[in-house]
């Protein structure tokens, strides 16, 4: 193959008369139609090569567009989900925060009403006590003065008044302290009408 510069340098030699010698002219002219008919050749399959490049190039380009619009998709899609579970959790810790709210008011409502039931059941039971004390101090006095005429009996040991009163107060705050009862300003006290029956006999105490 010719290089531009044997090409530059060629020069033919002429006949008599003028013109070129053939000879010289076919020596040059043949190699360099082979020259250029293959050059030619390898230009078309360059061509055909470059347009399958460019096919390709133009191929990746469209996936490339497609997976930035499929990422860009991806990250609209989690940036929803993200901001609908920051939603979500915000309403579940005001939701927990409100039960907790509730349940320490429940609580408070609950301690202040054990409060008010021992206080109500500490007034009951003092009530129940003076009022005892008082109808064994009655039963005593009817005991000495309406004792019976006849042979001498032995004098009956006096009823101790504070250790029946501390037996039942013992009794009732055990039965207090193991079952509250509910606050009520309308409670009546059971033992306010306690009444004893004609035939109750003090000496049997």
């Amino acid at each position: 193959m010719f290089t531009p510069e044997q090409l530059a340098a060629t020069s033919f030699s002429k006949k008599f008369g003028g013109g070129y010698n053939p000879e010289d002219v076919d020596k040059v002219f043949g190699p360099l139609v082979t020259d250029y008919t293959t050059l030619y050749n390898e230009n078309l399959s360059m061509r055909s090569k470059m347009k399958v490049l460019v096919a390709k190039v133009e191929e990746y380009r469209s996936v490339e567009d497609r997976m930035k619009q499929a990422i860009l998709n991806t990250q609209k899609s989690c940036d929803a989900k993200i901001a609908e579970t920051k939603v979500q959790c915000a309403a579940m810790i005001r939701d927990a925060q409100a039960a907790a709210i509730e349940a320490d008011r429940k609580i408070a409502a609950e301690e202040a009403r054990v409060e008010d039931a021992r206080l109500l059941a500490a007034r009951q039971i003092n009530d129940l006590r003076s009022q005892l004390e008082s109808c064994i101090r009655l039963l005593n006095e009817i005991q000495s003065q309406h004792r019976p005429a006849g042979p001498v009996m032995p004098t009956p040991t006096p009823v101790s008044t504070d250790k029946v009163a501390d037996e039942i107060s013992a009794s009732l705050e055990a039965l207090v302290g193991s079952t509250m009862p509910a606050s009520d300003d309308s409670s009546v006290n059971m033992f306010a009408n306690l009444q004893f029956g004609r035939n109750y006999d003090p000496d049997n105490l």
